[in-house]
């Protein structure tokens, strides 16, 4: 299987090539990793990687969170039981903490190294994305009158309160972690790729020929099927 896209930032790219999984298994997807500027990690196997700060991120096949601050520098362990996808703006990380079926959305600065879970681990919450002044945009699945069960794509302000389930029913099922400026949240599920207004619940942008979604000079960009980025026209956000 050839390499794919899984973060960009700033020019600088992290491409992954997925490993073939077991027959008969449902094992964690595990890649291979290389990564712009850190050539000791070419090669390494692990389960998703990002960049955050000046360094990257890396949830090894153990599930546990490390931090590389700079190449060459040591890796520094920051959490465990971790699921990626990892979400990451400026020094903070966002992403899910359990075991199956339960999983927290947790926030977590890398230069200050405390997780801060959000949401309550007897919850299954999943795909978080962080923006820029520390909201988030979630899924959980959770039997009663709010969803019924059925995953719903939430928000949650910067001081932690105010969760908001959203009126729609697509959420990110991509591998990439999706985007969120505040205003909109853009990823890829079942169906292609998605900008959903994170006040409406309205679809923006919908292209059902495009995987994941990453952001460029402020901009979005889906990869194509052939792997190839190109812009995604979004709609402008409701007042």
């Amino acid at each position: 299987m050839g390499e794919a896209l899984a973060s960009l930032d700033h020019g600088r790219a992290i491409h992954v090539r997925v490993l073939p999984a077991p027959v008969d298994a449902d094992p964690d997807r595990v890649v291979t990793l290389r990564v712009d500027g850190f050539p000791e990690l070419d090669g390494v196997e692990a389960l998703d990687a990002a960049f955050v700060g000046e360094g990257v991120a890396v949830v090894g096949t153990d599930h546990r969170l490390r931090w590389y601050a700079h190449p060459g520098a040591a890796p520094v362990e920051l959490d465990e039981r971790v699921e990626p996808p990892l979400s990451s703006e400026g020094t903070r990380l966002a992403y899910a903490r359990g075991e199956m079926p339960f999983f927290a959305i947790v926030r977590l600065d890398v230069k200050v190294g405390a997780p801060e879970a959000v949401t309550d681990e007897t919850r299954s919450c999943w795909s978080p994305a962080i923006a820029a002044d520390g909201s988030l945009a979630y899924v959980c699945t959770q039997a009663d009158a709010t969803n019924q069960g059925r995953p719903t794509l939430f928000v949650r302000d910067a001081g932690g309160q105010g969760e908001r389930a959203l009126p729609t029913e697509r959420f990110p099922t991509s591998p990439v972690a999706p985007r969120f400026d505040g205003a909109r949240i853009a990823f890829g599920d079942e169906a292609g790729a998605v900008v959903v207004d994170a006040r409406t619940g309205a679809l923006l942008a919908v292209d059902e020929e495009a995987g994941a979604v990453f952001e460029v000079n402020g901009g979005l960009v889906v990869t194509g099927v052939d792997g190839t980025l190109r812009p995604l026209d979004v709609a402008e956000v409701s007042r």
